[in-house]
C-alpha cells in the first residue's frame, strides 16, 4: 500500500508538466473558434452554363442625349382633308398711280395707298377629298434631351452560356463559427490550390441593380429609308395664313394727267382644327445620330442551372 501511493505522488508532477506543455500548444488553436475565410484570388480558365433565365429585365426611362436627322426628305401622298370652323376673310388693298405732265413747265408723279376694304365670311366645314402629293425636304434637324418609356424583357431565356477567364480577388467568407465537431482551427493557409473542375447544380439571384445607368455608345447609321406607311389620323389645332393673289389694275390716260387704280386681291383663312385621314408617308434619311443613350436596368430571377468551371486554381485560402 505505501509503495503506491508513493508512484501515484512521483508521477503527478508529469502529468502536471504534460498538461502545461498541451495548453501552450494547443490552446491558441482551441482559444479562436471564429475565424474569417479570406481567399486571396480565384480563376477558372474556362466554363459552361447550361441554361441561363432571367425572369425580368426592367428598362427604366431611357435618356437620349440629341438624335439628329441629315439629309432628310419625305413624300406625303393619297391622303384627304377634313377642316372645322374655317372662317375667310377676302380683303381688297387698292392703290392709286398718277402722273401729271406740263410739258416744259415739268412733270410729278406718285403712288398712294388707298386703304382696303374686308369683307368676311363663314365656310363653315370643308373637306378636301385628296391631297397631291406633298415632298418635303429637311436639311438638318435635331432634337434634344429625348425621354423614351421601354417595356420590360419577361421570360428571357437564353439557352445557356460560356465563361472565359473568370477571376475574383479578395474573396472574404463572414466570421461564422468554423469548426470540426468541437474542434476549433486557430489559423490554417492553403496556397497554389489547383482544382480540376467544379460543377454548380443551380445558382440564383433574386435581383440585380446596377448603381449607375447603363451608357450605350452613340449609334450612326447611313442612308435610313422608312418604306410606304399608313399614318394614323393627323389632328391639328387651331391655324390661320394668309394668301394674296396677282394685282389687277384699270387706268385711264388724259394727256395732262395719267391715272392708275391696282386692285391686289389677299385671302386671310382662319381654321379651327384640321384632320389629314389616310396618310401614306415615306420618308429616307442620309444620315441618323443618336447620341449619348443612358439607361436604368434592374434584372430579377437570374438563374443558372448546371454551371461547370474548368481548370480552377485559387490562389491562397487563409483562416
Amino acid at each position: 500500500m505505501g509503495t503506491e501511493n508513493i508512484k501515484t505522488t512521483e508521477s503527478q508532477p508529469a502529468a502536471q508538466e504534460l498538461t502545461a506543455a498541451l495548453q501552450k500548444s494547443v490552446g491558441p488553436i482551441l482559444a479562436q473558434l471564429f475565424k474569417k475565410i479570406k481567399i486571396n484570388q480565384v480563376r477558372a480558365e474556362s466554363g459552361s452554363i447550361a441554361d441561363l433565365d432571367v425572369d425580368k429585365v426592367i428598362l427604366g426611362d431611357a435618356t437620349i442625349n440629341k438624335i439628329i436627322l441629315t439629309g432628310t426628305s419625305a413624300k406625303l401622298k393619297g391622303a384627304q382633308a377634313f377642316l372645322q370652323n374655317v372662317r375667310m376673310v377676302l380683303q381688297l388693298k387698292f392703290t392709286l398711280q398718277w402722273k401729271v405732265d406740263l410739258g416744259w413747265l415739268g412733270s410729278w408723279d406718285g403712288t398712294n395707298d388707298l386703304g382696303s376694304l374686308p369683307f368676311g365670311m363663314d365656310l363653315g366645314n370643308i373637306s378636301i377629298p385628296s391631297l397631291a402629293n406633298i415632298d418635303m425636304n429637311i436639311p438638318s434637324m435635331s432634337v434634344d434631351n429625348v425621354k423614351a418609356q421601354l417595356s420590360p424583357i419577361n421570360n428571357l431565356d437564353l439557352a445557356g452560356a460560356r465563361i472565359k477567364k473568370i477571376s475574383a480577388r479578395e474573396t472574404e467568407i463572414p466570421a461564422e463559427a468554423f469548426g470540426l465537431s468541437g474542434i476549433g482551427i486557430g489559423s490554417a493557409s492553403i496556397k497554389n490550390l489547383s482544382v480540376p473542375k467544379t460543377a454548380t447544380e443551380a445558382v440564383s439571384i433574386e435581383e440585380f441593380t446596377p448603381n449607375a445607368a447603363v451608357v450605350l455608345p452613340g449609334v450612326e447609321l447611313a442612308n435610313v429609308q422608312i418604306p410606304s406607311a399608313r399614318v394614323d389620323n393627323v389632328n391639328t389645332g387651331g391655324f390661320n395664313f394668309m394668301a394674296q393673289a396677282s394685282s389687277r389694275s384699270i387706268g385711264a390716260d388724259l394727256g395732262i394727267l395719267a391715272i392708275k387704280l391696282i386692285v391686289t386681291p389677299i385671302v386671310h383663312m382662319d381654321v379651327g382644327t384640321m384632320t389629314i385621314q389616310d396618310v401614306v408617308l415615306a420618308a429616307t434619311a442620309s444620315k441618323l445620330q443618336v447620341q449619348d443613350i443612358q439607361l436604368p436596368v434592374t434584372i430579377r430571377g437570374i438563374n443558372l442551372k448546371n454551371m461547370v468551371l474548368q481548370t480552377v486554381d485559387i490562389g491562397e485560402i487563409a483562416m
